[in-house]
């Protein structure tokens, strides 16, 4: 199933809840009776409340959303947009993966002329996580199914749908992946911005991530004919960026693979250009300053169709690192 043509269908056709008007609240979702307009698409996926318990100290009831992860199964809990999404300027999200993995918010505009946008987000497993996205930190899709937005950004009053989907079912490698459940016990719209920056990194494979104060810290174990990585969306961008800069704190002496991705016509994987660096270990700060023009791969890179980056690790097998201060500039 084409999971934006099924967010399109089913969130119009989903029950709308009613938004709220105190403080700075646009709207807000604690579950404590229903699922409160949330639908599930794909075979197998299922939402589903769980009240609250107030003899555990419970106050908010939480949207149960359990799917499977396998090869063609792709699986979502969307919410049609409540009205007053145009204040939007905070998405928080409150909730718990029962494994480790990447999710992707999507908001979909109203078709035809609109396009789909999505913010990328990492998950521990088994801990309950504050997550605060605002409309700057979605990107436009450029998948294959995805339509071509007709004026090129984000129009908070066109979206008509939000959904949350399991990025790792979108994976070539996701064979063998293990069903999962997730808790939503918050969902909330606030008319004030963040009160956290969002890092936009998600990880891959068996690396695990935590946010730092400009950053992210990652820990990795390799396992034979798995990648390990961190990845981020990259924003299109007017100033034809030249360079890119941050700085990398390693516990090891270390291999570390930069890799660029191109959008592709059509949608899809798109070219890639990499260029290696070598952190010394110790924890040392080792300031990394890479022109674009010298990432090698098939033919030119262009900045104008950047559409990731990602962080491979490749040696060693194990190691613990820290990146900040990532500058994309002349």
């Amino acid at each position: 199933m084409d999971m934006v043509r099924a967010l399109v269908t089913l969130c119009l056709a989903a029950a709308g809840a009613v938004a709220q008007t105190p403080s700075d609240v646009v709207f807000r979702q604690q579950f404590q009776a229903d699922t409160e307009g949330w639908v599930a698409i794909g075979d197998g996926a299922t939402v589903r409340v769980e009240p609250a318990a107030p003899s555990a100290g419970d106050t908010s009831g939480k949207l149960i959303f359990s799917y499977e992860r396998a090869a063609g199964k792709h699986a979502g809990a969307i919410l049609r947009a409540p009205n007053g999404f145009d204040r939007a300027r905070t998405i928080r999200l409150r909730l718990r993966s029962d494994r480790p993995t990447a999710f992707a918010l999507l908001l979909s505009e109203k078709k035809p002329g609109g396009g789909n946008y999505a913010a990328w987000f990492s998950v521990p497993g088994g801990a309950m996580q504050t997550i605060e996205l605002s409309p700057a930190d979605f990107t436009v899709t450029d998948g294959a199914g995805d339509p071509v937005d007709s004026d090129g950004k984000l129009d908070l009053d066109a979206v008509e749908g939000i959904g949350l989907f399991d990025l790792s079912q979108f994976l070539p490698n996701n064979e063998g992946l293990e069903p999962n459940t997730v808790a939503i016990e918050e969902f909330e719209i606030l008319s004030t911005p963040p009160g956290s920056a969002y890092t936009g990194w998600i990880a891959l494979g068996s690396m695990k991530m935590k946010p730092l104060p400009g950053g992210v810290e990652a820990a990795y174990r390799q396992t034979e004919g798995q990648l390990d990585l961190l990845v981020r969306r990259v924003a299109p961008s007017q100033t034809s960026p030249t360079r890119l800069s941050f700085d990398v704190a390693s516990k090891e002496e270390c291999t570390l693979v930069i890799a660029l991705e191109m959008k592709k016509t059509g949608g899809g994987q798109g070219p890639r250009f990499t260029l290696p660096i070598y952190p010394p270990g110790g924890n040392e700060s080792f300031h990394v300053d890479l022109k674009l023009a010298d990432f090698q791969g098939d033919g030119s890179f262009d900045p104008a169709q950047w559409k990731s980056l990602a962080i491979v690790a490749i040696e060693p097998e194990a190691n613990t690192f820290q990146l900040t201060n990532l500058k994309i500039d002349r």
